[in-house]
């Protein structure tokens, strides 16, 4: 998933380069009311949601070559929940302002909504004479008068926007059951033997594998527990005593297996520099691999190498990266348990003798 400076980026690139007369509307800045993470959740295809916002800026370009636009500022703000449904705010200089262009909110309203879950996504363009008037000069995004009487009714402090939006447009019962279809549940699953735990879609499959020094735990969409592979799901690789098996220290094995799929037939899309998470070291490479988009995440540690691979077909990878992301933050082993457990085969040892 593209980070959100860069998501900005390809929604202001795709919009400025719609041509359009002297009147009309030309998107000058795109704002984004949520964290991303959340945007990578709920609208993890930047296509369609830069192509949503394209298809707003037409709306309002057709309509502005009839109609004075209002002075700066002025702000559209579309929310858009689960089912495609959405609602359309406006940024004005007065109520007045606002009142005037209400037949454009129809009209915007009216436009196909992209495909959101989870949650609602809002979005916030403002037109050229906005954007140059206002600069970087902002106290925080742009609030419709409604909204901002809803927060102060409230008498709490309130989240912008998923709080503020359930005052201001309270789900339907439509609403609330596509939202529920489309919410990921998510489970916490133990890695054993190690009684590791990593956050998994409750319904992915588990299976290990352990052999020696060498522990492996998929964690899939498709069911793999009577052999056959999968399409979609994690694989995590796990290597003790590397430097005995390999002669390699546990960063060194990892450099020749990041090395070794450069060097293949796949494509490389990207790579990431080193990291540190929790007690491990981690870098990546993302490439395509024949059909499947494939992030290689590799962590080391002392004498531990850790490989984790996660994978889904190209066309479905947008779908996918965020569960990804989420079950990237995985603990290995449970240190207290072994702990435990060793000293407990002391106990036992010391009862023998």
């Amino acid at each position: 998933m593209k980070k959100l400076a860069s998501l900005v980026l390809a929604l202001v690139t795709t919009l400025a380069g719609i041509t359009h007369g002297a009147d009309g509307f030309k998107t000058g800045g795109v704002i984004l009311y949520q964290t991303e993470d959340v945007l990578e959740a709920r609208a993890p295809d930047v296509k369609e949601l830069a192509t949503y916002a394209q298809a707003l800026e037409a709306a309002c370009h057709e309509y502005f070559t009839k109609e004075a636009r209002p002075k700066p500022p002025f702000y559209v703000l579309a929310a858009v929940k689960p089912g495609k449904t959405s609602r359309v705010w406006f940024v004005t200089p007065d109520a007045k302002e606002t009142a005037r262009i209400e037949p454009l909110k129809k009209k915007l309203e009216a436009v196909p909504a992209m495909a959101v879950k989870e949650g609602p996504v809002i979005i916030g363009i403002s037109d050229e004479a906005t954007a140059k008037a206002e600069g970087k000069n902002s106290d925080g995004p742009p609030m419709p008068a409604e909204w901002e009487e809803a927060a102060t009714k409230a008498k709490k402090d309130l989240e912008t926007p998923d709080e503020i939006l359930a005052l201001v447009w309270p789900d339907t019962d439509a609403q609330k059951a596509a939202t529920k279809a489309t919410t990921v549940e998510y489970v916490e699953q133990i890695l054993e033997p190690l009684g590791g735990k990593i956050t998994k879609p409750k319904a992915w499959h588990y299976t290990e594998g352990h052999k020696g020094a060498k522990f492996v735990w998929t964690i899939s969409e498709q069911d793999i527990s009577n052999g056959g592979s999968y399409d979609t799901g994690v694989r995590i690789q796990a290597f003790f005593k590397v430097k005995e098996n390999t002669g390699k220290s546990a960063k060194e094995f990892l450099q020749g297996f990041l090395a070794a799929k450069q060097e293949g037939e796949g494509k490389v899309l990207s790579t990431c520099p080193e990291k540190e998470q929790g007690m491990f070291t981690r870098t990546c490479l993302e490439m395509e691999e024949g059909r499947f988009h494939i992030m290689y995440s590799v962590f080391w540690s002392d004498d531990i190498s850790v490989v984790m691979i996660s994978g889904a077909p190209k066309e479905q990878w947008d779908r996918y990266s965020p569960v990804f992301n989420r079950m990237m933050e995985f603990q290995l082993f449970d240190m207290e348990r072994i702990e435990k457990d060793a000293a407990k085969e002391d106990a036992a040892a010391k009862e023998k003798k």
